[in-house]
């Protein structure tokens, strides 16, 4: 499926300020106007394209990319008659649930946090929902929040849930319809995502645990403790900490050279192998998890933990006569990057090929 993206034009000012400091030479050179047309591209072709135009580095992880709907091979189109850099960033990265800071060197690409809480690949109806919540001015079209309640499917208790998300959010007051519905619910102790055409609205420790069962894929030998929580958590978008003196209560070793393995794996199997490991235990809250001490003595720090590595092939050998055969179980990390890259297409190809099967007999009946 292709889609397009049609970035209007603004005013733009001249640049102003002159300084060494590379944070503003990133800042400057997002202000200059820019004339850009890229019509069906790969968004890693779109990126290295603006890049190359505008002398802007712009950085996005394998993770991000995996959230897309398509994946490094989503192909979007853009167009960026004479408008400042920002302004078209800023508006092509809303269609695609992203958002950015500068690093100095360039610019970071992130996903939007509601992006990050589907815990999955986005589909485009789901991007499409995120920008219409982007695009929303609730405040100045107090009508439009009629088109939000026919979208919501409430996943908490409550006598009157839309009375009372839509009272917090007439509280909040002016903004973007995605940052004002992120206030209003956060006020009342909920979150959302969208699934779909739909946003689901449900209680904050629920969604955190539904994003503890996202797939994350880890390679840490020898890495501080807290380095590992910090990917982890950055990955999932989950604030995972430890409790206040225990990091000073484990041996050196632990804190300083664990090492974690995980190929594929749930982020909640990955906190179980740390838990493991360290000796210590975690609870999931409201404000994310916390590892906290148990008195258990910690694993010996040369011990690898290796979560999830599954088997992803089978070769099938007959033996010389042909009177039996057998099979090599292959896993994961067994192949090398380029084989991986090319299985995961095969995937997304069958898994493509089904749910069309599947949506086919569903439309039959």
């Amino acid at each position: 499926m292709m889609k397009y993206l049609v970035l209007l034009a603004w005013a733009v000012g001249p640049a102003v300020g002159q300084t060494p400091d590379i944070r503003n030479v990133v800042e400057q050179a997002l202000d200059q106007s820019v004339e850009l047309e890229l019509i069906d591209v790969t968004v890693v072709d779109a990126f290295r394209l603006i890049a190359e135009q505008t002398g802007v580095e712009i950085s996005i992880s394998p993770a991000t990319l995996a959230l897309l709907p398509h994946g490094s091979e989503t192909v979007i189109s853009v167009a960026m008659p004479g408008i400042a850099l920002r302004s078209g960033l800023e508006e092509l990265f809303a269609h695609l649930a992203l958002s950015y800071q500068n690093v100095g060197r360039g610019i970071a690409v992130d996903p939007t946090d509601a992006a990050r809480r589907v815990g999955r690949r986005l589909t485009w109806p789901e991007l499409d929902t995120l920008f219409m919540l982007h695009d929303a001015r609730w405040s100045q079209a107090p009508e439009r929040l009629e088109e939000l309640r026919t979208r919501l499917q409430f996943r908490v208790s409550g006598n009157d849930t839309w009375t009372e998300l839509r009272a917090s959010i007439q509280r909040v007051g002016a903004g973007r319809g995605d940052e004002v519905l992120e206030l209003a619910c956060r006020a009342i102790g909920w979150t959302w995502y969208p699934s779909g055409v739909e946003i689901v609205v449900l209680d904050v420790t629920d969604q955190l645990r539904r994003q503890l069962e996202s797939v994350v894929s880890l390679h840490h030998r020898n890495q501080p403790l807290v380095d590992v929580l910090r990917e982890l958590g950055r990955q999932v978008g989950v604030s995972i900490q430890l409790a206040p003196g225990v990091i000073a209560s484990l041996p050196r070793q632990t804190r300083d050279n664990l090492t974690l393995i995980a190929e594929r794996s749930t982020a909640i199997h990955a906190l179980d192998a740390i838990a493991d490991t360290t000796g210590l235990a975690y609870r999931v809250a409201a404000d994310g998890v916390t590892f906290h001490s148990t008195g258990t003595p910690p694993r010996p720090p040369a011990d690898v933990q290796r979560v999830d590595d599954p088997y992803v092939a089978t070769i099938r050998l007959r033996s010389d006569r042909g009177d039996y055969e057998y099979a090599i179980l292959l896993r994961a990390s067994d192949l090398t990057p380029e084989c991986r890259r090319l299985l995961e297409a095969r995937r997304r190809q069958a898994v493509a090929a089904l749910e069309s099967e599947l949506m086919g007999q569903g439309h039959g009946n």
